[in-house]
């Protein structure tokens, strides 16, 4: 039997599916319509350790289906996957990628999804290049840039004025106490009637998880909003002919999921020798900065100002600044460039202080990456976000796994830290100018086409336009001046 309960004006009905036979006919019911939204509720935000608790189909006939994926009786995840790859089935989700994690580890296979429509990505498109200017109350700045929130929460609010409840990832919500005497008055009236069998399986899922009114209704709020944020944006990206850049990011979405889920080997044992290197070395960096210092006679103030002490902090400018000032160097910043400049001229404190900053650093990336390792399989498993920014480029967060050391005498021992699977081969590629071959592809500039279709040196040519030389008489600095011109101009 189908449980099925009224709540908010915008919902027809609420479906809640109790056997594998209802889960098909919301799967036909969904071919029917060729469009649906995807929302799931996971019992935690970790794909290598949590699962997806509850998953949400919300119809365009204001229907939302809601299945337990944790009940043991019949298989949702499978279905879903096939969902997901289904071309003929256009699915709405927000942050398609942290779901399509979750499904490909439960089901544990590579995942094609097709006609996807991501609202966190469609959004971030739409907004790109616009912020708001909040006041920052300093006489220098007056004002600061604040980006849009492309939050599911500030996308309803934005675009359809609701206001959205939270539900946290554990499936416990704002109105837990309510919901936990709502549970209890209804297990104490249905004792009295000899029905307590019943509505203990109406109100608590398969898994054993209590699913609460509050639960199901948030839940399904969170769903039904998708579509009609869907119809907004897609006639957003229409107006501003911005479709194809969004079903570029969108087809990328599972293979960054991929990324992420498969993630990098970190050397441990390696990485925790170079650490202990890197701290004597610190130690070694700091004594001999004090010596220096206490054998110059360098008193620094506190905060406060009263208090003296022989101590030189290296990590605060003012005081490297002020010892330096002390030693007759006049120096207005402790920038890499500046510091270089006085270890050139044979400064040996300017010197330490750089050696000082490049083991901090190298430290705090190894610590860093050692911090994520995960339990589970013991590899690293960097985020990886594709337009966070301005500029479109994809980054990624804990850690960075774009600012690996490449440059210095160390880098090589640092990048050897990451290994390969056995049987397997890192393999090195970059694209010859991409940035600049996918703008004369857009944009349709027929001399930049030319170009490379000629094998020209795009940076070359600009400069040679530029500076109004022949493309054989430029200089490396021209070149490279016209380097930073081209993708100024993209950015």
């Amino acid at each position: 039997m189908i449980a099925a309960m009224t709540i908010l004006p915008e919902y027809s009905r609420i479906i809640k599916i109790d056997s594998q036979q209802e889960w098909q006919s919301a799967l036909q019911e969904t071919e029917k319509f060729a469009l649906c939204a995807l929302s799931f509720l996971s019992t935690g935000p970790d794909p290598l350790s949590d699962r997806i608790w509850l998953a949400c189909i919300a119809l365009p006939n204001k229907t939302v289906y809601i299945a337990d994926c944790l009940d043991p009786e019949f298989e949702i995840l499978g279905d879903l996957a096939c969902l997901l790859e289904n071309s003929r089935i256009r699915k709405v989700l927000f942050d398609a990628k942290a779901a399509i994690s979750f499904i490909r580890i439960a089901v544990n296979r590579k995942l094609l999804g097709r006609n996807l429509f991501d609202l966190m990505l469609a959004s971030q498109i739409c907004w790109s290049g616009f912020h708001y200017l909040t006041p920052s109350n300093s006489p220098k700045t007056p004002w600061k840039k604040q980006e849009p929130d492309h939050s599911l929460a500030a996308l309803a609010d934005r675009h359809l004025s609701i206001v959205l409840a939270p539900i946290d990832q554990m499936g416990h919500s704002d109105a837990d106490q309510t919901d936990q005497t709502y549970q209890t008055e209804q297990m104490d009236l249905a004792e009295q009637s000899g029905q307590a069998d019943a509505v203990q399986r109406t109100i608590s899922s398969s898994s054993g998880r209590f699913l609460s009114p509050s639960i199901v209704e948030g839940m399904a709020a969170s769903s039904a909003i998708l579509l009609p944020i869907y119809l907004i944006l897609d006639e957003l990206l229409a107006k501003n002919e911005l479709q194809r850049i969004a079903d570029l990011e969108f087809k990328a979405i599972c293979s960054l999921a991929e990324i992420e889920i498969t993630g990098i080997y970190l050397d441990s044992c390696q990485a925790e020798r170079m650490v202990q290197e890197l701290e004597y070395e610190i130690c070694r960096l700091v004594w001999r900065i004090q010596d220096e210092a206490k054998s110059k006679g360098f008193v620094a103030a506190s905060q406060n100002g009263r208090k003296l002490s022989c101590y030189l902090n290296p990590e605060k400018q003012e005081e490297v600044m002020a010892y330096l000032n002390k030693r007759g160097y006049a120096v207005a910043s402790t920038k890499a460039e500046v510091l270089r400049g006085l270890a050139a001229a044979g400064c040996g404190f300017a010197e330490a202080i750089l050696n000082y900053r490049h083991a901090s650093h190298r430290l705090a990336f190894l610590n860093n990456w050692l911090r994520h390792v995960h339990a589970g399989d013991g590899r690293v498993h960097p985020h990886y976000f594709q337009i966070p920014s301005s500029t479109g480029r994809i980054s990624s967060r804990n850690p960075n796994a774009q600012q690996i050391p490449r440059a210095g005498e160390d880098a090589p021992a640092f990048r050897r830290l990451f290994l390969p699977s056995p049987g397997k081969r890192f393999v090195k590629a970059d694209f010859a100018a991409i940035e600049l071959r996918i703008m004369a592809c857009l944009s349709g500039d027929a001399a930049m086409q030319e170009a490379f279709q000629d094998g020209v040196d795009l940076h070359r040519l600009t400069a040679s336009k530029i500076g109004a030389v022949a493309i054989d008489q430029v200089t490396d600095s021209q070149r490279q001046a016209a380097k930073i011109m081209n993708f100024l101009l993209i950015y």
